[in-house]
């Protein structure tokens, strides 16, 4: 039962290569998106304050904060959820740095230079060039100082990953392959389908 988590630099890629991944292996993909749904579950006012505290750098105040400690919280039992599972693909929100450690899991990163980066996103959201480059910087210094502050470690240190891909030096077909390749042979450790808290419960 397979986990893959897939951290990436804003206008890598990265999103793309994990949908395929979960796309071409049936896996079951969680995002931004899927994790904000299952975190409104356990409140409405929750979901509120996911869409300001996510990937954000918390002020001082709001470290020690109980709803920032409560998000932080929820976000980790969301992930954990979900990777009990298997057989899923998790994109950021520290799932690296979570399940660090589980035999299962494969944890991976995705980058690409910072002028690769600026082209895409540039034709991706129609920004001009400065634009795009100031984005680019809040965005990473944003998730850097996110996950600096939940997790206490660097978001970009290498050794965090089992393994980092280069999407300017590798083709996406061929990273896909690479990942797909791993996670095959990560699929031979048991996984477990019973689940509760965090968002709704697959039946099979």
């Amino acid at each position: 039962m397979a986990i893959l988590t897939a951290s990436r630099e804003l206008g890598s890629g990265g999103r793309e290569i994990a949908r395929a991944v979960a796309s071409e292996l049936n896996y079951d993909y969680v995002d931004k998106q899927r994790i904000f749904d299952d975190i409104k579950t356990s409140g409405s006012e929750w979901g509120k304050w996911a869409e300001t505290l996510d990937e954000h750098c918390p002020t001082i105040w709001e470290k020690y904060d109980w709803s920032f400690r409560g998000f932080s919280a929820l976000v980790q039992s969301c992930i954990l959820d979900h990777a009990l599972r298997g057989n899923v693909v998790i994109i950021g929100r520290g799932g690296n740095f979570l399940l660090k450690g589980i035999a299962s899991a494969f944890r991976v990163r995705i980058v690409a230079p910072l002028d690769a980066r600026i082209e895409r996103i540039m034709k991706r959201e129609s920004m001009e060039k400065e634009s795009a480059k100031w984005f680019i910087e809040k965005t990473d210094s944003e998730n850097a100082c996110f996950m600096r502050s939940i997790y206490g470690k660097e978001w970009n240190n290498p050794s965090e990953y089992d393994m980092v891909f280069d999407t300017h030096s590798q083709k996406e077909d061929v990273i896909i392959t690479l990942i797909k390749t791993a996670l095959l042979k990560k699929d031979q450790f048991p996984g477990d389908t019973e689940r509760s808290g965090c968002g709704p419960k697959r039946h099979e």
